[in-house]
């Protein structure tokens, strides 16, 4: 999630080499830009030196949209508070989502940086 004025360049590769024959490489990237002030750049690469394999990226990307934010106003939350939701939401996931132990805990160890008992609420 970028605010303010964050800026982002994610340059992911899958490298397919020569001799990996049935392979398959692919990366996600998901990204919420919640004010118009930052800045993305999404460069993805997939290098292959070999056939019959897959290589896939997917990204998505996208705005916090104003009627969100509103809706979110008239429930009581300010855009600090929206922000620091959806920031919480993003981190639930990957942790929930993470593939081994190593990332959940790494995720884990950034939203407990971020967001106050993060660890806890998430059991």
């Amino acid at each position: 999630m970028l605010t303010g004025t964050s800026k982002k360049v994610y340059r992911g590769t899958i490298d397919l080499v020569h001799g990996c024959k049935g392979a398959t490489g692919t990366e996600r990237e998901t990204v919420l830009l919640a004010n118009k002030g930052v800045d993305n750049k999404t460069v993805p690469v997939i290098l292959c030196d070999e056939d019959d394999v897959a290589g896939n990226h997917g990204a998505t990307i996208g705005h916090v949209r104003d009627e969100q934010l509103f809706y979110l106003a008239c429930r009581g939350l300010d855009q600090n508070a929206a922000e620091d939701l959806f920031i919480r939401a993003k981190l639930e996931d990957a942790a929930l989502s993470a593939t081994d132990e190593r990332t959940r805990a790494a995720v884990v160890r950034l939203g407990n940086n971020l967001i106050d008992n993060f660890e806890e609420e998430l059991a």
